[in-house]
């Protein structure tokens, strides 16, 4: 089952494929529960597939949260390279 974005999601996660090869950075603000840690794996795991010809040496996510930050990391665990940190970690 594929997933169904909104317009506004699907806007965020094709910045990433736009912007390649140089990426650029986005910030989003949203409410509880509108999936923005849904869209930002998505462009992580998006940036990571078109990167495969000039791999990344390091993709960074800040969150702030420790409970954002573990659910970015269980995601993102199977992608190599992903670091993920609190803003104030």
């Amino acid at each position: 089952m594929s997933r169904v974005w909104t317009d506004e999601q699907q806007e965020l996660i094709d910045v990433a494929l736009s912007a390649m090869p140089r990426l650029k950075h986005v910030a989003v603000r949203a409410d509880a529960g509108s999936g923005k840690t849904t869209v930002l794996v998505q462009r992580i795991r998006n940036i990571l597939e078109m990167s495969k010809n000039a791999p990344l040496q390091h993709a960074l996510c800040l969150s702030f949260t420790e409970r954002s930050k573990a659910d970015l990391a269980e995601r993102l665990r199977a992608d190599m390279g992903v670091e993920v940190y609190t803003i104030h970690g």
